[in-house]
């Protein structure tokens, strides 16, 4: 079982890869750092709108939650 962290996790997201999660697993941090990232993206960065970023933290929590846990 692969242990992936929240750059790799939002990487592989980003890349269209996110089905190499399944089957590995993560710490519970990673879901707040993945927050913390779409929302600097949404409100620092400016690259993501609010919608975009919604459905970013929703695509990424459907990936994590179905992820084991460390």
């Amino acid at each position: 079982m692969n242990l992936f962290d929240s750059s790799a996790i939002l990487d592989l997201f980003h890349a269209g890869k996110g089905s190499e999660v399944i089957g590995g697993c993560t710490i519970d941090l990673a879901d707040y750092e993945l927050g913390s990232a779409v929302r600097r993206q949404v409100h620092i960065e400016k690259t993501l709108s609010v919608a975009d970023g919604t459905a970013a933290l929703n695509g990424l929590g459907a990936m994590t939650a179905s992820m084991a846990r460390a």
